[in-house]
């Protein structure tokens, strides 16, 4: 249910490879909870279940094997400080834009009258 934005840099300790790793799973499963979530917008319960469930697809980490031997446990390669800066800000950017789409349709849905 997990999905990746990006593969990471790796370094495999079972065969020696390094580059980009392979990632395994799909965004499928964040599909799942925007069915979920559409649906929701006709019964109100079911919206709040999706959301959730959507926020949970999304943040979880993706699984990323070396593309070589396939070992599940590759080392990953150290960021460089400007990058990690980046990353940290589009989390951030991810939650806020999470929270605008989905505050005024629980709003409305809990007290019945728009924003």
């Amino acid at each position: 249910m997990a999905f990746a934005l990006s593969a990471k840099q790796i370094d495999c300790p079972n065969c020696g490879f390094e580059g980009r790793a392979k990632v395994l799973g799909s965004a499928s499963g964040v599909l799942v909870w925007l069915v979920v979530s559409a649906i929701g917008l006709v019964f109100w319960p079911l919206l709040i279940i999706g959301g959730i469930g959507l926020l949970w697809a999304a943040m979880k980490p993706a699984k990323q094997i070396c593309p070589n031997c396939e070992h599940p446990h590759p080392i990953p390669k150290p960021m460089p400080r400007w990058r990690r800066n980046v990353n940290i800000g589009g989390r951030v950017v991810l939650w806020l834009i999470v929270a605008a789409i989905f505050y005024p349709m629980v709003h409305q849905a809990i007290t019945g009258e728009p924003l």
